[in-house]
């Protein structure tokens, strides 16, 4: 399919997912009660939106990105240190975990 081609070569849903990482992190209250009940860790933040960015990829018949494209596109930004990094990799909530440890060392030493 081209438009998976296309989101692949750019790692398009690596960003979108990496990007709600980032969103779930700033919007993350340790304590608060939201209406959906009391998070825990920050993925565990925008439930609804979580379900809609899901259900969209899944609309246009694409993959998930997995966890090492939302790393890579988060080492990208350039903006995180390691140890953000390693805190925001644990929160990564994806269907698709085919990550390859060779790369994100790879991409954290530059």
């Amino acid at each position: 399919m081209y438009l998976q081609e296309v989101c692949n070569e750019l790692n398009f849903l690596g960003h979108v997912r990496a990007a709600f990482v980032i969103v779930q992190r700033i919007r993350f209250l340790p304590g608060e009660k939201a209406v959906w009940g009391m998070p825990k860790r920050s993925s565990d933040c925008l439930p609804t939106q979580r379900k809609v960015i899901r259900d969209t990829i899944d609309e246009l018949g694409l993959g998930e990105p997995s966890k090492n494209d939302i790393m890579v596109a988060l080492i990208e930004y350039k903006m995180f240190t390691s140890e953000e990094l390693a805190e925001m990799e644990r929160e990564i909530v994806s269907r698709s975990f085919t990550q390859s440890p060779e790369l994100v060392p790879d991409l954290l030493s530059r």
